[in-house]
């Protein structure tokens, strides 16, 4: 009976220990966003677009577009909200400058799934879209 309760110890201690190492601290870790559509918010059209945004706390988000061959590179400025699990509800905002750009990434986990929300302005076009998000991994 004592070997049982050794066994099953030991593995709540092995469980608890992979799930530590594979929290996420959204605002000092480096993590990959990737996406599989976008809506343009200002035409209210979807269209089927593949990209990456790459966060890395509060240093930096890139935005990688035609499979790595055009990045955006843009300074984070703030970070606003704590959410630490991307698995439940919550919202982390990014405010962003850089490439001639100003704006913020949001990234958020509602009812309507996993959303990336960017918007930019400072360019010939603001850019005000969505995309949801199919996956994300730390890096």
């Amino acid at each position: 009976m004592n070997l049982k309760r050794y066994l099953v110890l030991l593995i709540l201690l092995l469980c608890c220990s992979v799930s530590k190492a594979q929290s996420l601290n959204l605002q000092s870790d480096s993590i990959a966003w990737s996406v599989d559509g976008m809506t343009d918010l200002d035409a209210d059209v979807t269209v089927p677009y593949q990209c990456k945004f790459v966060t890395r706390g509060s240093q930096n988000v890139d935005w990688i577009q035609e499979d790595g061959n055009f990045v955006l590179q843009f300074s984070v400025t703030a970070i606003t909200g704590d959410w630490s699990n991307p698995a439940e509800n919550g919202t982390i905002t990014f405010s962003v400058n850089g490439e001639g750009l100003t704006g913020q990434l949001t990234i958020s986990r509602s009812t309507d799934g996993l959303l990336a929300t960017l918007h930019l302005s400072g360019g010939t076009h603001e850019i005000n879209h969505k995309y949801p998000v199919a996956s994300y991994e730390k890096i």
